[in-house]
């Protein structure tokens, strides 16, 4: 149903642009795309068949709501000009107002293909695909969509030890996450539709308290205190939140059952995806989560857990079975070049190797 919808000063700013591009030789303008224009505010394009019609999405300031409008040319240099202030669209609202039931399994999609998404049924199965891409993000950038079982829906990027994550949908309304403000620039990415990205710094978050919201996402529906956020996402990515995991399911086919038979295990090197590697992750997650030890980022935190790895496939389960061989583990962690202090006693690594298996 239409309703009638007050110019505001965003909107007006997006048709002056609107107007500049129309205003180009025939040659240098691009229109018949429904993102042919972009502002921060919402897109839209020409409508196809070559006629003045355009079509545009606008997305309110308060994150309350979605407009659709449709607008002649006429009336985009008008609204362009000021001299209309009101017309008429279809709004949407964004923002949920309850949690939708979780039901079914949670979805992980990183590509185009079938192959490219998995689904999660249980946190280790979550940690080790994220883990997975992590590592292939020590070579070049990587995206991920993910939603939760009841169907709230995030992008993140992952760039080695950095991570990006924009809330596209969830019962808190949509957000950014907020790192260092003082941090500038940015590193490229390439986006959901396989388009250039650029990536804030401002936006990243150190990857293992990513690691940690994210799957708090999947079995809640938020981030958790650890990642505050900004009250705005990229306008494209709220246009996500129309497509949930049954519809991108439908148009992608059903996701491998088994994440070995995903394309995950080919994005990075075969000794990076050990069993014993994803153990030595989770083990280092778990102890730095309650201060029992510090380890270096980067490529020293990679050496540290491939000496550890080899550690657990040789005594982890002897460890967690009896304290002595706990307590001599304990003390060849401490000796692992990396490790700058480990406060774990043998009985503290027995509990943090259970959990983490």
């Amino acid at each position: 149903m239409l309703t009638p919808f007050s110019i505001p000063d965003d909107f007006r700013a997006f048709m002056r642009t609107v107007a500049e591009h129309l205003d180009r030789p025939e040659d240098e303008k691009f229109l018949d795309a429904e993102d042919a224009f972009q502002h921060e505010c919402g897109h839209g394009g020409r409508t196809f068949g070559g006629t003045t019609n355009y079509n545009f999405t606008y997305i309110s300031t308060d994150g309350q709501s979605r407009w659709e409008l449709s607008l002649r040319e006429q009336q985009i240099r008008d609204i362009a000009d000021g001299t209309i202030t009101e017309v008429e669209g279809i709004r949407d609202d964004i923002v949920r107002t309850h949690r939708r039931q979780a039901r079914g399994a949670a979805l992980l999609v990183w590509g185009e293909y079938r192959e490219d998404a998995f689904r999660i049924r249980s946190p280790h199965e979550l940690t080790d695909a994220i883990e997975t891409l992590h590592l292939a993000a020590a070579e070049e950038p990587q995206m991920l969509r993910l939603w939760s079982t009841g169907d709230d829906q995030l992008v993140a990027f992952v760039w080695r030890e950095d991570c990006a994550i924009y809330v596209v949908e969830a019962v808190e309304g949509y957000g950014t996450s907020e790192g260092d403000q003082m941090r500038t620039g940015g590193f490229a990415a390439k986006d959901h539709e396989n388009q250039a990205f650029s990536v804030p710094w401002a936006d990243c978050i150190d990857w293992a308290i990513a690691k940690r919201a994210l799957v708090r996402f999947v079995e809640t529906g938020e981030l958790g205190p650890e990642v505050p956020l900004t009250g705005s996402i990229p306008s494209g990515f709220l246009m996500l939140g129309d497509f949930d995991r049954a519809s991108v399911v439908a148009a992608r086919g059903e996701p491998p059952l088994e994440l070995q038979a995903t394309s995950l295990p080919q994005m990075v090197p075969a000794t990076r995806h050990d069993p014993n590697v994803a153990w030595a992750e989770r083990l280092i997650d778990a102890l730095t989560l309650h201060g029992l030890v510090q380890v270096g980022d980067g490529a020293t935190r990679d050496l540290v857990v491939e000496k550890l790895s080899g550690l657990l496939q040789a005594y982890g389960d002897e460890a967690i079975a009896q304290p002595q061989t706990a307590d001599w583990l304990a003390n060849e962690v401490m000796r692992i070049r990396g490790v700058d202090k480990l406060i774990a006693t043998g009985g503290d690594l027995q509990i943090a190797l259970r959990r983490a298996r």
